[in-house]
């Protein structure tokens, strides 16, 4: 058999992050995607306000991650990189402005890592601004997000709710796939809920322990003429028990 020659293969592109991608709700596979909260991440983000240990560690590592440097590299017909963009002063800004600017990018970082340690998901919104004013970044659990249609709608705070431009505003979703399920996010918090369930069961006893044994240690004064209840049949006084 005559083989003949192989043809050229395009490079795949390859992600930086594969567990991000824009929503842009007009796919059929978003369609029956729910825009809310699993009932582990709630528990989840409880137990972040209320767990000091749990908070101080997730606070970490989203510090942590506030840290990191983000840079345009060059990259070859792979997708490795090669090397940081040094040769152009406008390619090489981008990493600089981007999520609003330094200030802007530490807290979209920080907050990402914390929402993917304690939840696994959350939504990366972009929202334009005027050309004099840097685009605005935030993050935000699924719950905080509403779709009727093609319309959605996010909550700002004080039950208010606001509505995303579909042509100038980005939605990314962000999460950790879980290795069963890809479209369902996972996180370390999660398999950490009955240990979390334990030390809040543990605080709540020793709690007791101690308001009970602060109640008994009151003096609870009887007056001098209290006396033992009588038999059946005999009279009793007011302050008989």
């Amino acid at each position: 058999m005559k083989l003949g020659r192989k043809a050229a293969v395009e490079p795949t592109p390859i992600s930086v992050v594969g567990s991000a991608v824009r929503m842009t709700l007009s796919e059929e596979a978003w369609r029956g995607y729910r825009f809310t909260d699993e009932a582990w991440q709630k528990e989840g983000w409880d137990f972040y306000d209320t767990n000091s240990q749990l908070h101080n560690a997730v606070d970490y590592i989203g510090s942590a991650c506030s840290l990191v440097r983000i840079f345009v590299a060059h990259v070859d017909e792979n997708g490795v990189r090669q090397g940081e963009v040094t040769d152009d002063d406008e390619v090489a800004a981008l990493a600089d402005t981007l999520f609003g600017g330094p200030a802007g990018k530490a807290e979209v970082l920080r907050a990402l890592g914390e929402s993917l340690t304690v939840a696994g998901e959350t939504y990366l919104v972009g929202r334009s601004r005027q050309p004099a004013f840097h685009d605005q970044w935030i993050t935000v659990a699924p719950s905080e997000l509403r779709r009727t249609g093609r319309a959605v709608r996010i909550m700002i705070g004080h039950a208010v709710w606001e509505d995303l431009h579909p042509s100038r505003d980005i939605i990314v979703r962000v999460w950790t796939p879980h290795p069963r399920r890809h479209l369902v996010a996972d996180s370390p918090v999660r398999a950490l809920l009955g240990t979390l369930h334990e030390m809040r069961n543990l605080t709540l006893f020793r709690r007791s322990q101690m308001n009970s044994r602060l109640a008994n240690a009151v003096l609870m004064p009887f007056p001098a003429t209290l006396a033992q209840p009588k038999g059946v049949g005999e009279p009793t006084l007011v302050d008989d028990i």
